[in-house]
């Protein structure tokens, strides 16, 4: 049975009335006009990828379905105003020589498109072929996080093999042509970026073969490459495993942890990886652990049975390397939110959120998987067969009754939640299809074509950092100009208001609500100059 029909909220006739019209869209292959400034959805319906406006109107649709069989794996680009697509055609099983993939580059709002890779694939197509023998494991690592853009979206890292192996490439949106990270052989997966695009850390696997961590460094946020060993060197984890990364502690510090070369669990010991230094600091030796995650001062860790220490949860500082046990119980999962400073703790039967700073006191939060909102106070908690959803994090939660199978992401604003179900067959007003579900639990049918697949929210934004070095914010766009502040690495824009007229100066505004104007070199971002206003000759 849907959501919907066993929602806990009770709508209104006449809101119900007004959502219904929101499912009054375009036939399929109707063009319809996007809403210049977003948000928009990007989905799929039985015709093929859609994107259509943030309450659901005006879809359109942006790339046809090939085949009832084809699938999509999307990566919506930081900048919000395009994304990466894979087409791909899987042939039968026993018949994978005959599967074709493709990859695109769609621009929102008007949806067009140019093909970044005409073939993912080896050329020589048939049964007993090299197509067939890497078709399946290709289709996997692309649905496991193979396909990346950067932070500024000016680069995007992707799976492919089209040259007859596997490997990893390199896409540049300025010059539009790819480069070959890698020539391992290996399957590319879980591609994760250092918030100031200058580090790349994924999982390669041969057809044959263990995944293995691997990495790639670049000159400069937008440079070249510097260097692709094939994993950390020194990691300093115990022998017989094989390093897994946990998370980012800072945009040059990874924390790393082993896990068995024959298995997935326990993790075992735990590393403070440095990319600038190219050292591995040891914070754990030889324990197994269940989960952990680090802030940039602290790490928490859970220990085993078996570790040789007291089952439960352990604070680390990262600094003195000195623990403390928290409390007895052995946390199944661990995540650090960089927003709230704080680290989500998974127990059986609860959650916790823990803040980085001990003095500051826990908050008891709902079971289930805990979804915090990317901006903003909200969060929902998945459970089997239903949600919770909450506009912040002590306020009682609705109860929403959901297919566990639905996927769920969050606007960019933290204002809604999206999901997509299959119709259950029952005739109903609020059967199947694109769902925006509230903090408050309020729900609204967006689109009842919609099937289960590719789901992404897209909002068009100038830039998310700045370079990862100190940059002069100036009064005027001039060296001798009145100097404002001296800004770090990790710096928010807001927007970006325009240029002088040579285009090597824009004016700022900052997430703090500061102005000034900054060295267009300085900047990670892939936005042309020439798009900006004039504001200063």
């Amino acid at each position: 049975m849907s959501c919907r029909k066993r929602l806990v909220q009770v709508i209104s006739c006449g809101l119900l009335c007004a959502l219904l019209l929101l499912a009054i869209l375009p036939a399929a292959g109707q063009t319809a006009s996007l809403a210049p400034g977003g948000p928009w959805l990007v989905y799929e319906i039985p015709a093929g990828l859609v994107a259509a406006n943030g309450d659901g109107s005006a879809r359109t649709l942006l790339v046809p379905r090939p085949t009832p069989a084809s699938l999509f794996v999307i990566a919506p680009c930081p900048t919000g105003d395009r994304l990466a697509v894979a087409v791909i055609q899987p042939g039968e099983p026993g018949r994978w020589g005959e599967t074709q993939a493709e990859l695109r580059l769609i621009q929102l709002p008007g949806g067009a498109g140019r093909t970044i890779r005409p073939s993912l694939l080896p050329e020589d197509a048939g049964p007993a072929t090299q197509r067939g023998l890497i078709a399946p494991g290709l289709i996997e690592a692309l649905q496991q996080g193979g396909l990346a853009w950067s932070p500024g979206g000016d680069r995007l890292a992707y799976a492919s093999a089209h040259e007859g192996q596997p490997a990893l490439y390199l896409y540049t949106a300025a010059g539009g042509s790819s480069q070959r990270l890698t020539d391992d052989g290996g399957l590319s997966s879980g591609l994760s970026w250092s918030a100031h695009g200058r580090h790349l850390v994924w999982q390669s696997r041969t057809l044959a073969g263990s995944p293995i961590l691997r990495t790639a460094s670049f000159a400069s946020a937008s440079g070249q490459i510097a260097e692709t060993p094939p994993a950390p060197p020194d990691a300093g984890l115990p022998a017989g495993t094989r390093a897994v990364a946990l998370g980012w502690i800072t945009p040059d510090r990874l924390l790393l942890s082993g896990i068995p070369s024959s298995g997935n669990r326990p993790l075992r010991g735990l590393v403070d990886y440095d990319f600038a230094a190219r050292t591995a600091t040891r914070l754990l030796a030889d324990l197994p652990l269940s989960a952990a995650a680090a802030s940039p001062h602290v790490a928490l860790f859970g220990a085993d049975a078996g570790s040789g220490l007291p089952a439960g949860l352990y604070r680390l500082d990262l600094a003195t390397r000195s623990r403390v046990f928290v409390f007895p119980q052995v946390p199944a999962g661990l995540g650090y939110q960089r927003e709230r400073d704080a680290f989500l703790v998974t127990l059986a039967g609860a959650n916790l959120l823990l803040p980085a700073d001990p003095n500051q006191p826990p908050l008891s939060l709902p079971e289930g998987i805990p979804l915090p909102a990317p901006t903003g106070p909200a969060i929902a908690y998945r459970q089997p067969d239903r949600l919770l959803v909450a506009p912040t994090l002590d306020a009682a939660p609705a109860t929403v009754e959901l297919d566990s199978a639905s996927p769920l992401i969050w606007n960019g604003a933290g204002t809604a939640l999206f999901g997509i179900e299959a119709s259950d067959g029952i005739p109903s007003a609020l059967s199947g299809g694109l769902i925006a579900i509230q903090p408050t639990g309020s729900i609204a049918v967006l689109d009842p074509d919609a099937v289960p697949g590719a789901l992404a929210e897209l909002t068009p934004r100038a830039l998310t950092v700045l370079a990862d070095r100190a940059i002069e914010l100036r009064e005027r766009p001039l060296a001798d100009s009145a100097l404002l502040a001296t800004l770090s690495g990790d710096e928010s824009i807001a927007a970006l208001r325009g240029r002088n007229r040579a285009g090597d100066w824009v004016k700022a505004l900052l997430g703090d609500g500061r102005e000034g104007w900054l060295r267009t070199a300085a900047l990670t971002t892939s936005l042309i100059p020439s798009e900006l206003p004039i504001l200063h000759d």
